[in-house]
């Protein structure tokens, strides 16, 4: 799991993938929405998640042949509009590509 601090710039960045992700419902928002999903390729979680959520997750992603990547931010949740949005999966995997792009600057 890897802590992200994003500038400014980027966080706007990532606000219009995450958003255009939402819009073409490329996107699951929420531990169990995603822990049920079979099509997810990257992980995004707010830093205030709990143990039993994020193992949860780890459980439920590792049983598949996706490769998974799970990075930190805090303030999810202003990204979706939902401050008590705590994982969002992205399912497009070039979508995915270009977040992490964005996430692994820091």
């Amino acid at each position: 799991m890897k802590h992200c601090n994003l500038s400014e710039t980027d966080r706007k960045k990532l606000n219009s993938y995450i958003g255009f992700a939402l819009r073409k419902r490329g996107a699951i928002i929420g531990v169990d929405g995603i822990s049920a999903a079979k099509n997810i390729k990257t992980v995004i979680i707010d830093g205030n998640l709990r143990e039993n959520s994020r193992n949860k997750l780890q459980k439920a992603l590792s049983d598949g042949n996706v490769e998974i990547e799970i990075y930190e931010l805090t303030d999810l949740g202003a990204f979706v509009g939902n401050p008590n949005v705590k994982a969002i999966g992205i399912t497009d995997k070039e979508l995915g590509k270009v977040i992490i792009a964005t996430l692994t600057k820091y």
